[in-house]
């Protein structure tokens, strides 16, 4: 498993290099993760989904069950941030994020399809993000604005962020074309399979650039409760639950385990700031990463035995 896993790591390595070292300016980072979101990523899943037939595109038991995963475990971590380390709500709900969010596209992506294959990947990149940006996400939005009075406002940026976000859009495009039975003209699939191609090398080397760019600091334990979660309560949570779903494929089971298994998402430390804890939430991030070198290669080596 170290050598599956190494070159992702070598990438990650790579891009921090560059962009400590000043090779790289910080400032194309931010840019080059809009590209993977925005515009190789959507490729990615409207290739792969829009591909498969209907019934495969998006299987509701192994979404409810890494929803119902992820939910527990960012409930755990909220609920163990606020009650017994006597934290602020809105600190709290940024600990239940990070402990239930996987950085499913930039990380989730590149290891699952050199694990499990290209289709599996983007089918379980997917299917992941769904709950990620339809439920844990807004929740952990609406907990943390709720709790210093903005309960108006955030409604309506969560209703306008799942709107205008692409990954959905992919998605329902994907979903549309797997409905109906429609093929991908040849010259376009090949477009989106120059884009799709991209994905993964650039994000892990964002995921570098961007950590070189983030402080770091001891907050023993926050980062304890956060990372505990995420990176070892969450996949086993996923792996309980999806062992409940009748009939999943196996190889989908392990693949759910490996996505709920990475660090958090590369954005987390911008939620943190909008709730004033940026300095908990970029430290949980760089600690994470670090940290799933380790921690993923557990993982792999018990679910792929």
């Amino acid at each position: 498993m170290f050598q599956t896993i190494a070159p992702i790591f070598v990438l990650v390595a790579v891009g921090f290099a560059a962009v400590r070292t000043g090779y790289v300016g910080a400032d194309t980072i931010r840019p080059l993760g809009a590209f993977v979101v925005r515009v190789a990523l959507p490729a990615l899943i409207i290739r792969s989904i829009g591909g498969l037939p209907f019934g495969q595109a998006v299987q509701p038991g192994f979404v409810l069950a890494y929803a119902g995963a992820s939910l527990a475990v960012m409930l755990l971590a909220l609920i163990v941030t606020r009650r017994v380390l006597r934290g602020g709500m809105s600190e709290a709900a940024m600990a239940g994020l990070g402990a239930a969010t996987s950085n499913t596209g930039f990380m989730g992506y590149p290891i699952g399809s050199m694990v499990l294959g290209p289709a599996l990947g983007a089918q379980l990149m997917a299917q992941c993000m769904i709950v990620e940006i339809m439920l844990i996400i807004p929740l952990a939005m609406v907990i943390s604005d709720v709790a210093r009075g903005g309960r108006g406002r955030v409604v309506g940026q969560v209703l306008a962020s799942l709107l205008r976000n692409p990954i959905l859009a992919a998605l329902a495009v994907a979903l549309l074309i797997s409905g109906s039975g429609a093929t991908v003209p040849p010259m376009l699939d090949r477009v989106l399979g120059l884009l799709a191609g991209v994905s993964a090398p650039l994000a892990l080397f964002v995921i570098g650039g961007t950590l070189a760019a983030l402080p770091f600091q001891g907050l023993a334990d926050r980062l304890g409760v956060i990372l505990l979660g995420k990176l070892v309560l969450h996949p086993l949570l996923a792996m309980g639950a999806l062992a409940l779903v009748p009939g999943l494929d196996p190889q989908m089971r392990a693949g759910g385990v490996l996505f709920a298994a990475m660090p958090m998402f590369t954005i987390y430390p911008i939620f943190g700031q909008r709730a004033g804890v940026e300095m908990m939430t970029a430290s949980a991030l760089v600690a994470a990463t670090a940290l799933s070198f380790v921690t993923l290669s557990v993982w792999m080596a018990l679910i792929f035995p």
